[in-house]
């Protein structure tokens, strides 16, 4: 049967309403196709005839997108898998199903299709072509949020490529990859890291900016484990950075001191960050970060204190502190003693400097700065 005996058929069925008519027609027409070009113009044509019944085109459309899609799965298995010649064909073709399978919206598909190839065994092929194609791997794995494959892929990416290649762009990529994939995880102590190591690759402020503020989300709460003097050498490290602005120099100063901070100074911190990256839903990490700041340095300075007033001075209800305190002693990180028939909570005795002398020199030099500054007012206001 040709085209025109065909387009007859066409029309009646469409003039009928029959669209299981029409969809076997359909197809038969494509059958009698040469090339994509005729398919493209068929379906143009099919397409503009009047009263056409737009399902049945839909449907038309995604079973010729279909039989592509199968003809390139079925090339890559039972062609081209496990012949080291065609291992560029084999990428082009992954790639080109994978950028189909997004196009689609779905990521998950595209995800499985670009991982079933081991690009990292391939030895027929340029490194930079192995690498641009793990990067597209790790890229979906972040965005699927399949943290373990991730994980996996990030590993199998041989870092020396990036500086041995001067492949800049590539090596960001890499690790923005890599922020997110520990962002992902609430591994701020990593990402923190991993945006000083961005900062090295492309010197800018951002990069310092939002190591420092990742850095301040870092806990022990969160790490599980004692991270205290780590934290504290990564701080430090990033106040002294060139590129800090001074508003997040001031923050990382009061999480390097051992003074309580007051919860309202998080709205500035928040405001700064946001400039480079919208961090509005970290804010119960950074007040995470704040509590538990405050608890180490009351745990400091105090051998026993109320619950009530330790409650004020952390800024939390007396249930929060307790919770916050059995936490701390389960994990290994205080020896804090609760006494909740007399409403105590008791540090430990503290260990104070016996030597008189060295606390008076300490006070002179005090005595000594407060009287600079006294100085200073007074030639301002002459």
């Amino acid at each position: 049967m040709d085209f025109n005996e065909l387009y007859e058929l066409e029309r009646q069925a469409r003039k009928e309403g029959n669209v299981e008519a029409l969809k076997d027609i359909f197809l038969r027409m494509v059958q009698l196709c040469g090339d994509d070009r005729e398919v493209i113009s068929l379906i143009r044509v099919l397409a503009s005839r009047r009263g056409q019944d737009r399902n049945s085109i839909k449907w038309l459309i995604k079973e010729v997108y279909k039989k592509e899609e199968e003809f390139a799965r079925s090339i890559l298995s039972e062609v081209v898998e496990g012949k080291m010649y065609l291992e560029a064909e084999r990428i082009a073709i992954t790639l080109d199903l994978k950028e189909k399978y997004e196009a689609q919206g779905d990521i998950k598909k595209a995800l499985e299709i670009i991982l079933d190839v081991p690009v990292e065994t391939f030895t027929m092929i340029p490194e930079m072509t192995i690498v641009k194609y793990q990067l597209e791997q790790f890229r979906l794995c972040v965005e699927v949020q399949d943290w373990v494959r991730a994980d996996i892929t990030m590993k199998k990416i041989r870092k020396k490529y990036f500086v041995e290649n001067e492949a800049i762009e590539d090596e960001l990529l890499f690790y923005k990859y890599i922020v997110d994939l520990y962002l992902g995880q609430e591994k701020f102590f990593e990402a923190s890291s991993t945006y000083l190591k961005l900062n090295e690759i492309a010197d800018n402020k951002e990069s310092t900016i939002l190591a420092s503020f990742f850095g301040i989300l870092c806990s022990c709460e969160g790490e599980k484990k004692d991270v205290r003097i780590q934290k504290r050498e990564l701080l430090t490290k990033l106040a002294n950075d060139k590129n800090n602005e001074e508003g997040m120099r001031l923050f990382l100063d009061r999480f390097l001191s051992s003074l309580v901070i007051e919860k309202q100074a998080v709205g500035s911190i928040m405001s700064i960050v946001n400039r480079y990256k919208n961090v509005d839903n970290y804010l119960p990490f950074v007040l995470r970060a704040v509590d538990e700041h405050n608890f180490f340095i009351v745990e400091k300075f105090y051998a026993t204190v109320s619950i009530s007033t330790c409650s004020k001075l952390l800024d939390v209800d007396s249930e929060d502190l307790i919770n916050r305190i059995s936490f701390m002693v389960n994990n290994g990180l205080s020896t804090a003693k609760i006494n909740q028939k007399e409403g105590l909570v008791v540090f430990g005795d503290k260990k104070w400097n016996s030597d008189v002398g060295d606390v008076l020199n300490k006070l002179i030099k005090v005595d000594h700065m407060i009287h600079k500054e006294n100085l200073k007012k007074i030639i301002r206001n002459e």
